[in-house]
């Protein structure tokens, strides 16, 4: 097995192209979110984690913010924006 066809099982969620190789990438959550780039097979932080992931986590929380669109979700959407965020430090 490839090492980049190690994220490859559970749902598609996005595919994300890179940008320094233009290989495409997968990400997936089979309970746990995977990808199928090399960051994030090589992660040795628990949960394993990648740009494209954070980029996932990120559309989801503007996608919800922009489908309501009220000041206490700007709020929330910011919140949970920080906490995307804060567990990279």
């Amino acid at each position: 097995m490839k090492i980049n066809d190690m994220g490859k099982s559970g749902e598609l969620l996005m595919k994300c192209k890179s940008d320094t190789t233009g290989e495409i990438y997968e990400v997936r959550k089979d309970g746990d979110f995977n990808c199928t780039c090399l960051g994030y097979q090589t992660s040795k932080k628990r949960p394993k984690n990648c740009k494209h992931i954070r980029r996932y986590k990120l559309s989801v929380i503007l996608e919800n913010f922009l489908l309501v669109g009220s000041q206490d979700n700007l709020e929330k959407a910011i919140e949970d924006i920080e906490q995307l965020f804060k567990k990279e430090v």
